[in-house]
C-alpha cells in the first residue's frame, strides 16, 4: 500500500519590495532643505553609508518647528529608500511607522501616507505578517484612490501587493480582480515593464494556485520577456520568476526543464541577495523537490536541510515561512523510513503553517495529509482518521469537489479502510481518488501509479486476480512513463505484480518483474549513498 504525501514547494511569493516602493512625491521646496537632495544622490550612486549618515545628521538639526513637519517625514522616506536597497528590515519598519505618524497629521499628505502605507505593508510581508500586511495594503488604497481618483495609475503598486495578499490568503476572486487591475493601470506608467513583470509574476502564482497551469506558465513567461526589456538588470525579480516556472514544470512532472531554471535562479539569487538570504532559501527548497523526485534523496535533504538552516539562523525557529521546507524535509524522511525524524518536522510544519495562514488554508491541509499519513503508516488509524476528517472539512469549505488534494486524501482514507479491512469502502476511495487525478493531474502523473497499486491491492486481497493485474499494469505504465522511474516506489510496484504473478501460475513473469525491481534498487542506492 502506498499513502499520499503532499509537496509544499510553493514557498510564499516575496513582495517585490524594492520595486514597488511607490514614489512619493517629494519635491525640493521652501521648507526642505536642499542636504535631503544631495542624500539622495548619494544613494542613487550607491553610496548608502553617506547617504544615512547624511540623512541622520540633517535629522539632528532640526528645529522644533520643523520636527514632525513635511522636512522630517522626506527625511524618513529617504532614509526608508536607503534601508530598502539594503535589506534592514527592522530600521525600515521603525523609519516608516514613524513616517505614517507624521503625515497622518500633516494635511495634503494623503499620496505619501498612502505611500509609507503600502511600504509598511511590504515589510510586514517579507516579515510573514500577511494579514497585517493586507491592512495596510487596504488602507493604502482607500487612501490612495481619494487623493488620486481610482483610476491613477500610482496605485498600480498597492493593487498588486494587495492582490498578492489575497492570493496568499486564498481570497483567489478579489486576488485576480486587483492583479488585473494592476496590470490596466500600470500599462499607463511611462517605463512600466518592470512594475508588469511583478504583476504577471503574481498572477502566474494565483494561477499555479488554482492548477490554471497554462495560464500560469504564459504569465510568468511574459513576466521573463518584460524584464529583459527594462532599461536595468533586474536580476532579483528574474530569479524570482525563474523559480516560480522552475515549481510549476516541476508541478507539471517536466523535471528535465524545471532543474536548470532552479539552478540560474539560485545562481541569480545568490549573486543578488547573498548565499546565506531568505531568498536563497526559497529557490534551494524547491530544488530539493525536484531532487526527491527524481529520487536523488541524498541531495534533496542536504537541500531541504540547507534551506532550513539559512532561516532559522536568520530568523529562529519559529519563523513561519519555514513551514513549507519543514514539511518537505519531513516528507523525505518518511519516505525512507525514518518515522522518528518525520514526525517531530511534519508536526512542527502544520503549527507554523496554521500561525502564518490560518487553519482552513489549503497549505494547512497539505501538511495535515502528511501527517495523517504517517500516522496510518504506523496502524494509528484513528489519529489518521481525525486528520484525514479535517482536511476534508477545508477542502469543502476552500475548494470545489475536483481538487487534486482531495485525491490525496482520498487515497490516504483508503489505506485507512484496507487496513481495517474495509474493502468495498477502500475500493469506492481508490477508485474515487483515480477519477479526481485523471481530470486534474498533469499529462503524466506518477502520483496515480501509487493509487492504482493500492487498488490492485484490495483486489488481490479479494483474490480478483484479474483486476488486480489490470491496475498493477497501469501503475507499471505509468512509472515507466515518469521522470523518477527508477523510484523505490516503482522497485515495489513491480514487486507486488511479482506476488501475483505467483498467485497466477506465472513465474517466468514473475521472475522478470522481480529481477527488473532489484535492478531498480541498486541504482537507486548507488545513487543516493
Amino acid at each position: 500500500m502506498c499513502l499520499s504525501l503532499m509537496k509544499l514547494g510553493r514557498t510564499p511569493l516575496r513582495p517585490f519590495f524594492s520595486i514597488l516602493l511607490l514614489t512619493s512625491l517629494i519635491c525640493a521646496g521652501p521648507d526642505l532643505p536642499s542636504e535631503i537632495n544631495a542624500a539622495s544622490d548619494a544613494a542613487s550612486r550607491g553610496e548608502y553609508s553617506e547617504a544615512e549618515a547624511s540623512l541622520l545628521a540633517i535629522e539632528k538639526k532640526l528645529t522644533p518647528q520643523s520636527a514632525r513637519s513635511l522636512t522630517e517625514g522626506a527625511i524618513l522616506l529617504k532614509l526608508a529608500g536607503v534601508y530598502s536597497v539594503q535589506n534592514r528590515v527592522s530600521d525600515l519598519n521603525a523609519v516608516l511607522r514613524r513616517a505614517i505618524a507624521i503625515f497622518e497629521n500633516l494635511p495634503g499628505e494623503q499620496q505619501n501616507l498612502s505611500a509609507s502605507l503600502n511600504n509598511l505593508g511590504a515589510v510586514l510581508e517579507r516579515t510573514g505578517d500577511k494579514a497585517e500586511a493586507g491592512r495596510m495594503y487596504v488602507r493604502a488604497l482607500q487612501i490612495g484612490e481619494t487623493a488620486l481618483g481610482p483610476d491613477s495609475p500610482e496605485l498600480a503598486a498597492v493593487l498588486n501587493n494587495l492582490g498578492n495578499v489575497e492570493r496568499a490568503q486564498g481570497l483567489s476572486g478579489a486576488a485576480e480582480r486587483h492583479l488585473q487591475r494592476a496590470l490596466v493601470l500600470a500599462r499607463q506608467l511611462p517605463r512600466n515593464e518592470r512594475i508588469r513583470s511583478c504583476i504577471f509574476s503574481n498572477l502566474g502564482l494565483l494561477y499555479r494556485n488554482q492548477e490554471r497551469y497554462s495560464e500560469a506558465a504564459e504569465s510568468y513567461r511574459q513576466a521573463l520577456v518584460l524584464e529583459d526589456q527594462c532599461g536595468q538588470p533586474g536580476e532579483a525579480n528574474r530569479a524570482l520568476t525563474l523559480n516560480n516556472l522552475g515549481e510549476l514544470l516541476k508541478a507539471q512532472g517536466n523535471l528535465a526543464e524545471a532543474e536548470p531554471l532552479l539552478r540560474q535562479a539560485l545562481e541569480l539569487e545568490q549573486k543578488h541577495f547573498g548565499a546565506s538570504s531568505a531568498e536563497v532559501a526559497d529557490v534551494l527548497n524547491n530544488l530539493g523537490g525536484v531532487c526527491a523526485a527524481l529520487d536523488r534523496r541524498s541531495e534533496a535533504r542536504a537541500l531541504f536541510e540547507q534551506s532550513i538552516g539559512i532561516l532559522q539562523a536568520k530568523f529562529g525557529p519559529e519563523y513561519l515561512r519555514l513551514g513549507p521546507m519543514l514539511n518537505n524535509l519531513g516528507r523525505l524522511y518518511f519516505a525512507e523510513g525514518d518515522i522518528k525524524r518525520a514526525e517531530p518536522l511534519l508536526t512542527r510544519a502544520v503549527d507554523l503553517l496554521e500561525k502564518a495562514n490560518g487553519p482552513n488554508h489549503l497549505d494547512v491541509a497539505s501538511a495535515l495529509t502528511n501527517l495523517a499519513v504517517l500516522k496510518a503508516s504506523q496502524k494509528r488509524y484513528d489519529d489518521a482518521d481525525n486528520l484525514n476528517k479535517r482536511c476534508l472539512r477545508i477542502l469543502e469549505k476552500e475548494t470545489d469537489s475536483t481538487h487534486p488534494l482531495l485525491s490525496s486524501v482520498l487515497n490516504n482514507m483508503g489505506y485507512v479502510s484496507f487496513g481495517r479491512h474495509d474493502y468495498a469502502a477502500a475500493e469506492a476511495q481508490f477508485q474515487k481518488a483515480i477519477e479526481i487525478k485523471k481530470k486534474t493531474g498533469p499529462r503524466v502523473d506518477a502520483s496515480l501509479a501509487p493509487v492504482y497499486r493500492n487498488l490492485a491491492g484490495v483486489y488481490l486481497a479479494e483474490k480478483r486476480y484479474p483486476d488486480a493485474q489490470r491496475c498493477y499494469s497501469e501503475a507499471i505504465r505509468i512509472w515507466d512513463a515518469a521522470p523518477a522511474a527508477l523510484s523505490p516506489e516503482f522497485a515495489a510496484t513491480l514487486e507486488n505484480y511479482a506476488q501475483l504473478l505467483r498467485k497466477m501460475e506465472d513465474y517466468a513473469g514473475a521472475e522478470q518483474a522481480e529481477t527488473r525491481a532489484l535492478g531498480i534498487r541498486v541504482r537507486s542506492s548507488l545513487r543516493n549513498n
